[in-house]
């Protein structure tokens, strides 16, 4: 971790020396040279002048004015490029860090699913508050449990069955001539509630209740017995 990021902190200061390089450069090229000891010729004196009076005088028309020293300004451009894109490679670099390192911690992570019981058991937790709760919207929820667990545990397409269908399925299950008759009656007692809108009073729904939460860890024991 602290390797790739010194790695990435000298990468960003080379991008950043490069402009500051190139300006040191055109300083030196530019700079005038000293202590070279020449100095300006003079032209030579025009010969065969046409007057006495202009005998002697030297024509400085080719000579002029030396220039004032020009100024050289620091380009902050180059200097703007070069910062703005070091800056925008230490994003990526610690972007691409973060992504590697949490990114695997992510995909390590185990995804927790529930057994068949684990979830029944939660989903009937749920439920409560009996009394303001609907007859019909009760049964219809507790009869959903009922079947996904059966789905679940035994491989048994309960949801899409009809009370018919499933229990010639269950019957070869061998879940004990007693639970198996407690789940046939409670089926037969759930549809007219769920489908005639039947009232059913709270006492009986607790009871219900509690033999689906019953009908649950039974079974699952009875698999734990098999070694299942």
């Amino acid at each position: 971790m602290y390797r790739d990021i010194i790695l990435t902190l000298f990468a960003a200061w080379i991008l950043c020396s490069g402009p500051i390089a190139v300006f040191a450069q055109q300083q030196d090229s530019t700079a005038p040279e000293q202590g070279t000891g020449k100095t300006a010729e003079t032209p030579d004196v025009v010969k065969g002048a046409e007057s006495p009076d202009e005998k002697n005088t030297i024509q400085m028309n080719d000579i002029h004015d030396i220039r004032p020293p020009e100024k050289i300004g620091l380009d902050l451009t180059l200097l703007y490029y070069g910062l703005g894109s070091a800056l925008i490679l230490i994003v990526l670099c610690l972007l691409f860090l973060f992504f590697r390192k949490y990114g695997k911690r992510l995909k390590k992570k185990k995804i927790i699913k529930r057994s068949p019981d684990e979830l029944a058991i939660a989903m009937l937790d749920e439920i409560k508050d009996l009394e303001n709760l609907n007859n019909r919207e009760f049964y219809f929820q507790l009869s959903a449990i009922l079947r996904n667990y059966i789905q679940g545990q035994y491989d048994i397409n309960a949801p899409e069955m009809t009370t018919e269908e499933m229990l010639p399925q269950m019957d070869k299950l061998n879940l004990g001539r007693e639970l198996y008759r407690e789940m046939r009656d409670w089926l037969f007692f759930a549809e007219p509630v769920k489908f005639a809108k039947a009232i059913v009073a709270v006492d009986k729904m607790e009871k219900d209740l509690a033999f689906v939460r019953r009908f649950v860890k039974q079974t699952r024991e009875q698999l734990l017995m098999n070694g299942e």
